[in-house]
């Protein structure tokens, strides 16, 4: 699914799209909230599937012509699955995802290469991506507080460009 926020759509009206999403599926979500003073307003969201949560950035990023930051210390990881890639169980359709990726990634020195495959895992499913713009981040933040709806900000939208990843420690 990606779904993109129409003009005069109130933070809480997405907010109950994404309750709903998030509850219906069991799942977190990942906010990247932009820098302060960037005018980028658009809010969207994206169904992590299939491409990875990178991909999905990626094409995020691209579609807005911005660069797009992930802090790897800040995305959720489900238990065990460092373990089981460190083992080699990293399906070929990630390494294809990342190959893909890798035209427009940076990974700053520092960041573990299991954490940038794992960024790229295929077999994600369900997980939201959510972009919005300055003061509605957090007002949707604070929103989703209140319901106890789970969800991280796992990095920021930076500065206007090609449409590129920063994959930070």
């Amino acid at each position: 699914m990606t779904a993109q926020g129409g003009e005069g759509q109130g933070v809480e009206s997405v907010v109950g799209q994404v309750e709903a999403a998030l509850r219906g599926e069991g799942i977190d979500a990942g906010i990247v909230q932009p820098d302060a003073g960037r005018p980028h307003e658009a809010l969207e969201l994206r169904s992590i599937e299939r491409f990875g949560l990178l991909g999905h950035a990626l094409e995020l990023a691209g579609a807005s012509g911005v660069t797009v930051s992930i802090e790897t210390s800040r995305v959720p990881l489900i238990a065990g699955v460092r373990d089981l890639a460190a083992m080699g169980m990293i399906p070929a359709g990630s390494f294809a995802d990342r190959k893909f990726c890798e035209r427009a990634v940076a990974v700053d020195d520092g960041v573990d290469p299991l954490l940038v495959d794992l960024l790229a895992d295929a077999q994600t499913s369900g997980g939201l991506l959510i972009s919005v713009a300055g003061p509605a981040g957090d007002e949707l933040h604070a929103a989703l507080e209140r319901r106890g709806v789970p969800h991280h900000e796992i990095g920021r939208v930076a500065e206007p460009g090609p449409g590129r990843i920063r994959v930070a420690p």
